[in-house]
């Protein structure tokens, strides 16, 4: 049998694709289970109509799955606007059975080794039952001295403003406060944005593009993976927006360089005698090892300290001027 041609092989590959493609969109709008829920058929046969919502409108999706269920009605299996008389049986405790995440939904958030992206039930159990107690409503009363300190020193900055006709971007200030006590909390070592003359504008946007990057991984994972394997400057010539989420792990990635250093030099003991979460990470016995290396705590933290810094970010969405 004759060789093929490269030109055989792209054609070969084209009309796969192609058939793939079309049985795909087939399964989709007759045999999957799902297949008996109303909706447009186009966000049935593809998930190019989710792209298209996320990418190209930039994060609408949300909003046009609350228009589908006003057109179409509301079932309980869309955990993304949930009606209200099935969130008790949605969010169940693994007693009652167990739930695996929508494999989907967690693409484009990296290698699926934080507990956020983690989508088999014992896995995801295990490595949520780490960090949750550091989140439990006594742990959140005990940081209150470190978040009045914080901000404090927030409106410290806020009145060297008083009387200047001075602007201050909220969008810009409370990532600042947020992401520094995140990182204290996390690391007991913040970036210290709040000390920043602008409030790190550039902090924010990293923030916001890494949201953005992650919708369109969701469709190329592959490229994600691809990407990461380039330097960091090529990366920022290519996408702006995908060299922010890297730059992300990077600074992550240093604060668990500086937690290991800390328990070295410490003997396991936390600094100026803070509980933090890495540490206790490290340290945690009922952890195996695996579950303790420094680059799936560095996963751990980039979702952290991404939530934590987004967290008030939609407060206020005008600039305030401060008038004497």
């Amino acid at each position: 049998m004759a060789s093929l041609s490269v030109l055989q092989l792209l054609l070969l590959s084209i009309c796969l694709f192609i058939a793939y493609s079309v049985l795909l969109v087939f399964y989709h709008l007759l045999l999957s289970p799902l297949a008996k829920f109303p909706g447009p058929t186009l966000a049935a046969g593809t998930f190019w109509y989710e792209f298209y919502y996320d990418v190209v409108k930039r994060g609408r999706y949300t909003w046009e799955i609350a228009d589908m269920h006003a057109r179409y009605g509301a079932f309980k299996y869309d955990t993304s606007t949930v009606a209200q008389q099935y969130y008790d049986e949605l969010y169940v405790g693994h007693s009652t059975r167990r739930t695996l995440k929508y494999k989907w939904l967690i693409r484009g958030f990296g290698p699926t080794i934080s507990a956020f992206s983690t989508p088999g039930h014992e896995l995801h159990r295990l490595r949520r039952s780490a960090i949750a107690p550091f989140f439990s409503k006594t742990m959140v009363q005990q940081m209150e001295p470190l978040v009045q300190a914080m901000v404090d020193k927030l409106l410290a900055r806020i009145e060297t403003f008083r009387g200047t006709g001075g602007v201050i971007n909220l969008i810009d200030m409370y990532p600042c406060l947020t992401s520094d006590v995140i990182c204290q909390y996390a690391f007991a070592s913040p970036y210290g944005y709040l000390d920043e003359p602008e409030f790190a504008p550039l902090w924010h946007k990293a923030n916001m593009d890494a949201g953005e990057v992650a919708h369109f991984f969701k469709q190329f994972q592959w490229l994600e993976t691809l990407m990461r394997k380039l330097p960091t400057a090529v990366v920022a010539r290519i996408s702006p927006s995908l060299a922010s989420l890297f730059l992300m792990n990077d600074m992550v990635r240093e604060k668990i360089q500086l937690v290991q250093t800390d328990i070295r030099e410490n003997k396991g003991e936390p600094p100026r005698g803070q509980k933090t979460i890495f540490h206790e990470l490290f340290a945690n016995e009922q952890l195996p090892p695996e579950e303790k290396t420094a680059v799936r705590l560095e996963a751990e933290g980039v979702i952290l300290v991404a939530a934590g810094s987004g967290s008030l970010i939609q407060v206020s969405a005008a600039h305030v001027r401060l008038i004497q």
